[in-house]
């Protein structure tokens, strides 16, 4: 991989370094990656061509078991692809498969300004805090890795070390607000949250991202399976 903007990113810990990083991938991870290339492919052309004709530094953010990184790194082979994990499990399960793409590097960390997502788990280390400089990428890619709170509320942080967009795969709910889940939907969120004696949720409309100059919503037909977002409101 091209060293040239790697010094823009700090204090990342990056997966080869990590002890004791798996010795196989989950078998579940190579089918989960084919069908995020083709869910990638699918996105709306501005979407995906932004991903596919990137030639820089291409930052994902919550790839899990760098599911999403190592399908990006086949739809952008021109790019730098770095996925950034806060969950050390996962990550190192991605460790012996993502070793066979040559423009891909997966690192443990949380991106400064993403802090909602640095303790994925109460029983584990949080993940280092990553600095990104200036224009540090040129593209940010996320599907459904960072929280509400994080895109919506802290995206003011991270926005200087976007150089040219963001592409983030994300719940509708989490934009339009919550009003806008039907009847049934926020009674159950509502019974959930009282089970786990969790505040129930709520937010407006979101119509701006704070930092960047355009905001442009782009509906797809992808259905996106909820992981733990209810630790993410």
């Amino acid at each position: 991989m091209n060293q040239g903007r790697r010094g823009a990113i700090a204090g990342v810990r990056w997966v080869e370094e990590l002890a004791d990083p798996s010795s196989e991938t989950p078998e579940y991870v190579g089918p989960q990656v084919a069908e995020r290339l083709e869910q990638l492919r699918s996105l709306p052309p501005r979407a995906r061509n932004l991903l596919s004709e990137c030639e820089g530094v291409l930052i994902d953010v919550g790839p899990g078991e760098g599911v999403s990184s190592m399908a990006l790194a086949q739809l952008a082979p021109k790019a730098q692809v770095i996925g950034l994990e806060a969950d050390l499990v996962h990550l190192k399960g991605a460790w012996p498969m993502c070793r066979k793409y040559a423009n891909l590097r997966l690192g443990w960390g949380a991106i400064d300004g993403t802090l909602s997502n640095r303790n994925v788990k109460a029983d584990a280390d949080p993940a280092p805090i990553v600095t990104l400089g200036p224009a540090a990428c040129d593209v940010l890619f996320s599907w459904a890795g960072m929280s509400r709170i994080d895109v919506y509320g802290s995206s003011a942080a991270w926005a200087p070390s976007v150089g040219r967009a963001c592409v983030l795969v994300l719940p509708e709910f989490w934009r339009a607000g919550v009003a806008s889940l039907p009847r049934a939907v926020q009674e159950a969120l509502r019974e959930v949250c009282t089970r786990a004696g969790v505040p129930e949720p709520s937010w407006d409309r979101a119509t701006t991202l704070p930092g960047f100059s355009g905001f442009e919503v782009l509906p797809t037909d992808q259905r996106l399976r909820a992981r733990g977002w209810l630790l993410w409101l």
